[in-house]
């Protein structure tokens, strides 16, 4: 039996320091259900010239939040969010 090496290695570019841009850099999916641990600072980092984050802990999720235009989608989706919770969850306890 002959085994095969399938993995493609690449070198990845050291980070520069440029300001952020529009996007989000990871998708990924989380179920969350009963009480969070819920954290929110500013985050300033130490080098560079990028500038502060928000970063948003919800139970085990950290989202960074690095601008205006970001914060403001997330505020609407979790408004949304609450607009379909009792057709989702029933009423409020």
């Amino acid at each position: 039996m002959t085994l095969t090496n399938t993995r493609h290695l690449r070198v990845v570019p050291i980070p520069q320091s440029e300001p952020h841009t529009a996007g989000c850099t990871v998708a990924s999916q989380a179920t969350l259900s009963g009480p969070q641990t819920i954290s929110v600072r500013v985050l300033t980092p130490v080098s560079g010239s990028a500038g502060a984050l928000i970063g948003v802990r919800v139970g085990a999720i950290l989202i960074l939040v690095a601008d205006w235009e970001a914060l403001r989608s997330i505020r609407e989706c979790v408004a949304q969010a609450a607009e379909l919770a009792p057709v989702a969850f029933g009423s409020e306890a």
